[in-house]
């Protein structure tokens, strides 16, 4: 009898857990998202519409994770233009904010 009640609330904390890890997880994606919105939105306003290839494979590892649409839509921007990716960013961000306030 006592180790049943151990085990159930072994469970429910592991339950717990995952769920903490997972919230965790999608307020990182949106940090994320945030910042790299904010890095290209700046390279606009210094008039550079280049994004850098590292960068772009950053974001396209990661866009690729939420959408696999999302990274073959970034991939086709051959000149890198900024103003595109911010595109496939927004788009990222509706993505990803419904599952976030869902929890």
């Amino acid at each position: 009898m006592l180790s049943d009640a151990v085990a159930d609330m072994m469970r429910a904390e592991e339950v717990a857990a995952a769920r903490r890890r997972r919230r965790q997880e999608r307020r990182d994606a949106i940090e994320r998202l945030d910042c790299w919105l904010l890095e290209v939105e700046s390279m606009l306003e210094r008039d550079r519409h280049t994004v850098p290839e590292e960068l772009l494979g950053e974001i396209g590892d990661f866009v690729g994770q939420i959408d696999p649409k999302l990274r073959h839509s970034l991939m086709r921007n051959d000149t890198r233009e900024a103003a595109a990716v911010l595109d496939v960013l927004f788009e990222a961000q509706e993505i990803v904010l419904p599952r976030a306030a869902a929890s």
